[in-house]
């Protein structure tokens, strides 16, 4: 079932209508997640519960129904009731050639967010293998309500694809993009550039998920470089830098950068991306705003200083 049995109990638990419907609730239960965790026939599992094909397409019935009811509206009302509505992307119809103009503009909303929307699609196949199969429109019956049933699961049990941003509630709190004397323009002798992660261009696309960015990266570096305005800076008492410890940051080893980069879009407005790196990770600890994805003012930084700063030239 791939769950555990503190986790099993826990649904069984939250669907308390299962055990008025039928005595064989945990039984029912778990013929229901090991269906739609393996993916298996109904009789393959038949023979592993020992039980005939009609109790078990029953049970199936049963906790399909008792689950809807009961688990899903406890873990999707919450996300439902801010007004997010699960819907398939729109498809050409049997005789077109392309999507229709209201048809592509509904499909290009889908394609804005296709990094989340692709990673939970891996989710739901790696962990719910009845969701690989390819299926006639005939054996999809219950394919929706199963898909719901494993988004409950995914969103009770599973790690959040974001994580709070610390840093960025530090920098809130202590006001540091008003702060000048705190900070000090980096240059070469500074004994913390030696310690800064060396990142290879695979490594780069991992960690600003995808080439985007890079390149866009490379557009700011050039830019700046040109203007004279590409400004790095580092706290000037990284020893010290107070209360990092009241937001769950890494108190030693670690050093502070801030840089300024100049938006495309509007001359007059500055952008200031923190970087801590944690050099007991050899790694950077918290960027910017996002904890999903870099944005390209902080891989910017990171690029320079990772990698192209290393190279005898930058293309």
């Amino acid at each position: 079932t791939c769950r555990t049995r503190d986790e099993f109990l826990r649904v069984l638990e939250e669907t308390p209508s299962l055990s008025i419907k039928t005595r064989k609730s945990k039984t029912a239960l778990g013929i229901y997640l090991a269906k739609i965790r393996t993916g298996e026939a109904d009789d393959r599992l038949c023979s592993i519960f020992h039980m005939t094909r009609q109790n078990v397409e029953r049970l199936l019935n049963i906790s399909r129904q008792c689950l809807n009811e009961d688990f899903v509206p406890i873990h999707l009302a919450k996300v439902e009731s801010y007004g997010y509505v699960a819907i398939m992307p729109e498809i050409k119809t049997r005789t077109a050639t392309q999507l229709t103009t209201m048809q592509g503009n509904k499909s290009r909303m889908c394609t804005i967010c296709r990094w989340p929307v692709e990673v939970v699609n891996g989710r739901f196949k790696r962990d719910f293998r009845t969701f690989r199969h390819t299926y006639f429109n005939k054996s999809m019956l219950h394919m929706y309500e199963d898909f719901r049933i494993a988004a409950a699961l995914t969103n009770a049990f599973h790690i959040p694809l974001f994580t709070p941003n610390h840093l960025a509630e530090y920098v809130e709190a202590r006001s540091l993009n008003r702060h000048r004397i705190e900070f000090n323009n980096i240059s070469g002798h500074l004994p913390h550039l030696p310690h800064f992660p060396v990142l290879t261009e695979d490594e780069l696309i991992l960690f600003s998920v995808g080439t985007y960015q890079l390149k866009l990266a490379a557009s700011y570096y050039s830019e700046h470089i040109r203007g004279g305005d590409y400004i790095i800076e580092i706290y000037a008492n990284n020893d010290d830098i107070p209360d990092l410890n009241n937001f769950d940051l890494p108190t030693t080893n670690i050093w502070l950068l801030r840089s300024r980069i100049r938006s495309r879009h509007s001359r007059s407005k500055t952008y200031f991306c923190y970087l801590l790196v944690d050099e007991n990770l050899r790694g950077i600890e918290s960027i910017s705003r996002r904890t999903i994805g870099v944005c390209a003012h902080t891989v910017t930084v990171v690029w320079f200083l990772a990698y192209a700063r290393h190279k005898d030239t930058i293309n």
